[in-house]
């Protein structure tokens, strides 16, 4: 490998934790940060269980109130695990520093929020309670924040922390779901590789849990309401869906050489990608066929020069949905045909929830830590296995694996599917 791509620094928030030390206790525990939804009330929903985070607030960020004012929770994940990210990689911004560091980012979608409406809509009501337009268009419009349009663009986030730290190299906004994110990071090792920045900045952050993106869910049918007992068990027979989960997180790339000159340490590298698109349409689900998964981890293999065999562990997108882990499994099984070693399996959302663009960069950081500690944690899965992966999960206790070579996998629900490759270096 020439001078290869590696990750300097990073952090993460999850429903577990606020940064990876945290998370990466929780997971080997086997704790779920799964529970009630508590921002809202969802009581008219089918679903009423999601994985929240909790604790992020502008004042531990050190934002202005006008800048805060249209920033939701996914802007604050973003924003905190920039600031911790670069404290990693011991960067600063440009004007410090007088390097253009790039930064690329998978986001979501971005939902209104309702009380940021409120004021005008009761402005707006007339002596029986109705809404008298007339009332909205001459006043009561002015209730609502001038800026408030601008919260619900998505690229907003990464202006406001690209501005924030001083970020002025190449960037962009990749989405909704987690495949956009992957593309966004190997975005990000194309330009370092092309020598276009000394550093790049890739995220990604999942939607705010809301009655819009919950609602948005249940109409894709991959949330699970028929479960509450078990809220998301990849990997399992009689598995029910997902849940939403909220976080993300962000890795500093460079290149090893400019890592040696700052006397940075790097230990996992991020070698090979491949993206595919097949929809399945069997009885509703709509996420990548079996063939679109396989195709999208064979040229993540091809791009990195190595074979299946060589992949130790695969960080599977694992949602807990029945065809999703079924076609995924079937796929892994296909390209281990023939190999002589099993590779083993692992999925964070049976704890972490589905944080959808977020996912697979949480993904590469306990990928990171997997191949730098040794250990995989175990997968919240009760109950029978689906068939042939009962010799691939990591279940039930923390397994010392030393895993070398480790897939990502990022599947969106409609019909995008793609794999990352990070290795030892």
């Amino acid at each position: 490998m020439t001078d290869p791509v590696v990750i300097t620094g990073r952090a993460i928030v999850t429903p577990l934790g606020d940064c990876l030390e945290s998370t990466w206790t929780a997971l080997l525990s086997g704790t779920s940060g799964i529970g009630p939804i508590t921002a809202f009330d969802a009581s008219g929903f089918p679903c009423q269980l999601a994985a929240s985070v909790s604790g992020i607030n502008p004042e531990s960020l050190d934002l202005p109130r006008r800048e805060s004012r249209i920033m939701d929770l996914h802007s604050l994940i973003l924003m905190k695990c920039a600031q911790e990210a670069m404290r990693d990689a011991a960067l600063s911004g440009e004007g410090d520093s007088g390097l253009e560091i790039g930064f690329f980012a998978g986001i979501g979608m971005v939902d209104y929020r309702t009380d940021d409406l409120t004021g005008a809509v009761s402005a707006s009501l007339d002596e029986t309670r109705q809404i008298d337009y007339q009332r909205f268009y001459e006043r009561a419009y002015q209730e609502i924040f001038p800026l408030w349009p601008l919260a619900m663009l998505n690229n907003i986030a990464l202006c406001q922390v690209a501005v924030k730290l001083g970020l002025r190299g190449e960037n962009s906004v990749f989405s909704p779901h987690g495949d956009s994110t992957l593309q966004g990071v190997w975005e990000a090792v194309d330009v370092l590789r092309n020598g276009r920045n000394q550093q790049v900045l890739a995220a990604g952050v999942a939607e705010k849990i809301s009655e819009s993106s919950l609602a948005r869910g249940l109409l894709h049918g991959f949330i699970n309401v028929r479960d509450s007992t078990h809220p998301c068990r990849p990997f399992i027979r009689d598995n029910a869906g997902t849940v939403l989960g909220e976080g993300g997180g962000i890795v500093v790339l460079e290149s090893l050489s400019s890592a040696a000159s700052r006397d940075r340490p790097a230990q996992v590298a991020i070698s090979g990608y491949g993206s595919a698109f097949g929809q399945a349409d069997e009885r509703g689900f709509c996420g990548p066929s079996e063939e679109a998964i396989a195709q999208a981890m064979a040229g993540a293999l091809r791009s990195s020069g190595h074979t299946f065999e060589e992949v130790d562990l695969v960080l599977t997108h694992g949602e807990g949905s029945p065809y999703a882990d079924r076609n995924e499994i079937k796929a892994i099984r296909g390209l281990m045909r023939g190999s002589k070693s099993i590779t083993r399996i692992y999925s964070s959302k049976g704890n972490l929830g589905h944080l959808l663009a977020g996912a697979p960069l949480v993904d590469i950081v306990l990928a990171e830590r997997m191949i730098s500690s040794g250990m995989v944690p175990p997968v919240d899965c009760q109950g029978a296995l689906i068939e042939d992966a009962e010799d691939l999960l990591v279940k039930d206790s923390p397994s010392r694996l030393n895993p070398r070579v480790v897939m990502v996998n990022a599947f969106s629900y409609e019909g995008q599917a793609g794999s990352l490759l990070l290795e030892a270096l």
